[in-house]
């Protein structure tokens, strides 16, 4: 079973490189990675050309796709041959949803994923995917915890995923992470795909388009992945606040009373569910510089307090 991971970037070369090693370095799983990249005026497009193939044409790429050896072995050795498996395109795109729906119709896997230029796959995550989608053929979506790092990869606050029910996505917003979701290739296709109108919340559109459709989605207390949180993030912007806004509007629960009960039966849920906790000491191994090898981080102080933002967040309740 292949797993098909698309990387969206734009002058974000020195995360993009810890990204790609993040899934390079994974063992025991068949994988692709294509990266779309916007046409950055960095140096990504010279990195490509040098250690990628490029997509030349609009057929379905006849991407590599390797099987690595069991986790027993060295999980940080990247070799040559497997950073260079990736293929990608470099043109101008209309954003992160026109550039995930690109790199999908280029992709030949059976589970599809994707990975922005600042977030990482965690050692094992594909092999677990592979291993959960072969045992449960009937779930559509799977839905990971994750860890909130900073620029540093120390981290900021853990994110465990919660069931996702559709009373609860329509009253908020998308509670789990799309760096730790997969998904099946015949999903993404009855759903065509992303909605590209939407520039920062057509992942919550997709999920509740799913979710409409009768998708069985599961989810995991595994964490699967890193996201790196700061000021630059797409959904920081005051403009995805109000995207935000104007979806949730749409998908029918525009009462605000209503909302706040509902997320207030969200939490709830995830406090039952030990949403909160999590075991200590934390241990996890991130890329975080030039070289090949993860750095080794041990934490026994965790938390799953979102950290402070200086600007308008897209979860607007929130906001301050």
């Amino acid at each position: 079973m292949k797993i098909s991971i698309i990387t969206p970037t734009f002058n974000s070369l020195s995360n993009l490189k810890q990204t790609h090693k993040s899934i390079a370095d994974q063992q025991s799983a068949e994988f692709e990675h294509i990266i779309i990249d916007g046409n950055s005026e960095d140096r990504t497009h010279e990195w490509l050309k040098t250690n990628g193939n490029a997509i030349k044409d609009e057929s379905k790429t006849n991407s590599s796709s390797f099987l690595y050896p069991s986790l027993d072995e060295n999980i940080y050795d990247v070799t040559k041959s497997q950073k260079e498996t990736f293929q990608y395109i470099s043109e101008p795109d209309n954003g992160i949803y026109d550039a995930l729906n690109k790199g999908f119709q280029h992709a030949t896997g059976e589970i599809f994923a994707w990975l922005n230029s600042d977030e990482q796959y965690l050692p094992g995550t594909l092999k677990l995917v592979t291993d959960f989608f072969k045992k449960h053929p009937d779930v559509d979506i799977l839905f990971g915890s994750m860890l909130m790092v900073d620029d540093n990869g120390e981290l900021l606050a853990f994110r465990k995923a919660m069931p996702m029910r559709l009373f609860f996505l329509r009253a908020s917003y998308l509670y789990n992470f799309s760096c730790a979701m997969f998904f099946r290739k015949e999903l993404f296709q009855k759903l065509n795909g992303f909605n590209s109108d939407y520039k920062a919340g057509a992942d919550m559109d997709f999920v509740y388009k799913a979710m409409m459709k009768k998708a069985k989605t599961r989810n995991t207390n595994h964490f699967l992945s890193t996201f790196i949180y700061n000021d630059k993030n797409l959904s920081s912007e005051e403009w995805a606040t109000d995207e935000h806004e104007k979806l949730i509007n749409e998908l029918g629960i525009e009462n605000k009373i209503s909302r706040a009960f509902i997320n207030l039966a969200r939490l709830t849920e995830k406090f039952m569910q030990d949403g909160y906790k999590c075991q200590t000491p934390l241990n996890y191994s991130i890329h975080t510089d030039e070289t090949d090898r993860r750095k080794d981080f041990s934490c026994s102080k965790v938390s799953a307090k979102w950290p402070g933002h200086k600007k308008p967040y897209i979860l607007n309740h929130r906001n301050s």
